[in-house]
C-alpha cells in the first residue's frame, strides 16, 4: 500500500516537474517583437499565423538593416528575391513585401516608407463636413463616375482611416494594397483615385524619389538641442 502511494506521488510529481519544466524553457522559435526597432501591425497581429510572422520578421530585419547602414539613409527599391523560398503564407515574394514587411518596417523611428500612404490627425473624418467640402472640390464628371473613380476614392479614404485608427494613429499604406478596397477599376482610373485621395489634408501621398529613407532620431534630437541653444546664446 505504501509502495503503491510512494510511486503514485513519483509519477505525479515526475508529470508536474516536465510540465513546469516546459513552460519555462525558451522557445527558440518565437519573435521577441518587444526588442525590434519596429512592431507588429494590428493586420498582422490578426493573422496569428506563426509562418507569416516569421517571414515577415526576417524581411523586416533585411529591409531595416540595409537602410540604417546605407550611406545616406536611402533605399531606391527592395529586392523581393529576399522572399522568393516563400511559401504558404497567402502571399507571393511582391505581395508579402507591400502588404506585411513594408507597413512593419515603416512603425520603426526615424524611417519614412515614401512609396506611401499615411495619415495625420488633421484628416477630416469620412464623410464629415470638411471631408465632403474637399471631395466637392473633385468635380468628377458623369463619365468619371462610370469608370467608378468616386467610389474608389471613397473606399479608399475609408479604408486607409480604418487602417489608422486600428494602429496607434499611424500605419503607412501602399497603393497596392488599397486598391483591394471598393470597385475594380483600370490603371488610369486608379491612378486618379490615388492623385485624389492625396489631396485631403492630413493624407500624405506617395512621393518621388528613394522608397524609404532613415534618418536617426538621436541625431535630429542633438540639432535641434544645438539649435535652440545657439538661438539662445544669441538672444543673450
Amino acid at each position: 500500500m505504501i509502495q503503491h502511494v510512494i510511486e503514485s506521488l513519483s509519477d505525479r510529481l515526475s508529470d508536474t516537474t516536465d510540465k513546469n519544466m516546459s513552460y519555462m524553457k525558451r522557445n527558440d522559435d518565437s519573435i521577441d517583437w518587444d526588442n525590434k526597432p519596429y512592431c507588429r501591425t494590428d493586420s498582422l497581429k490578426a493573422k496569428s499565423s506563426e509562418k507569416i510572422e516569421k517571414w515577415t520578421e526576417h524581411g523586416a530585419d533585411r529591409l531595416y538593416t540595409e537602410l540604417v547602414n546605407t550611406p545616406g539613409g536611402e533605399l531606391a527599391d527592395v529586392r523581393t528575391s529576399w522572399f522568393d523560398d516563400v511559401q504558404g503564407v497567402g502571399y507571393d515574394a511582391t505581395g508579402l513585401y507591400f502588404y506585411e514587411v513594408g507597413p512593419v518596417v515603416a512603425t520603426a523611428p526615424g524611417v519614412t516608407w515614401n512609396s506611401a500612404f499615411s495619415m495625420t490627425e488633421e484628416a477630416p473624418e469620412f464623410k464629415s463636413e470638411a471631408w465632403k467640402e474637399v471631395a466637392s472640390n473633385f468635380n468628377f464628371s458623369d463619365r468619371d463616375e462610370q469608370k467608378g473613380i468616386p467610389s474608389k476614392v471613397m473606399s479608399m479614404y475609408s479604408g486607409l482611416e480604418d487602417y489608422t485608427q486600428r494602429n496607434d494613429c499611424h500605419r503607412a499604406v501602399h497603393p497596392k494594397e488599397l486598391r483591394s478596397h471598393g470597385p475594380r477599376v483600370t490603371d488610369r482610373a486608379f491612378e486618379i483615385a490615388t492623385e485624389s485621395l492625396a489631396t485631403f489634408d492630413g493624407v500624405c501621398g506617395p512621393t518621388e524619389g528613394p522608397a524609404w529613407t532613415y534618418t536617426d532620431p538621436e541625431a535630429v534630437a542633438t540639432d535641434s538641442t544645438a539649435e535652440t541653444t545657439e538661438s539662445e546664446e544669441t538672444a543673450v
